[in-house]
């Protein structure tokens, strides 16, 4: 499995928890689950045998941060809004004021005004997103060496 697969996943594993909405951005959104999503990174990293199994954990656990960090920025439509950070350690909400990303609607979510307003919402994320996805590619591109083609012996 490659390291931006597995990436992806911990980035989309704190919204695991819709299928039990009642809890969803709580222990799941939390510094306590990132610890815990970076130890289950390692542990798997080793278990598999990755080469670096520190890099594969480091840089899951930072997608599964990194959720977090975008939830924060965006809006919020329930109440209380905003994520549980500090849990267990506090039931404080925590939202930024900024509102970078729309909020999405989960409660009603096969209607057509929901699906518009979840499309308008994924579509601004993607326009504020993707110019940094996309110079993390080139960034990565250049970095690596230029492969050589096999040589061809008689």
């Amino acid at each position: 499995m490659s390291l931006a697969f597995s990436a992806a996943v911990f980035a989309i594993a704190p919204d695991f928890d819709f299928v039990y909405p009642p809890i969803h951005r709580m222990m799941s959104h939390s510094i306590i689950a990132v610890i815990a999503a970076t130890i289950c990174a390692a542990v798997i990293a080793h278990r598999t045998k990755q080469e670096r199994p520190w890099l594969t954990a480091m840089v899951c656990g930072l997608a599964y941060a990194s959720h977090l960090a975008l939830d924060w920025l965006g809006g919020d439509t329930k109440v209380p809004a905003g994520i549980q950070l500090l849990w267990p350690f506090s039931d404080t909400w925590f939202i930024s004021s900024w509102n970078v990303f729309g909020a999405t609607e989960v409660g009603s979510f096969f209607q057509r005004w929901a699906m518009i307003a979840n499309l308008v919402a994924l579509l601004r994320e993607l326009a504020i997103l993707a110019p940094f996805a996309a110079g993390a590619w080139l960034l990565r591109r250049r970095a690596q060496p230029a492969r050589q083609p096999a040589a061809t012996g008689s």
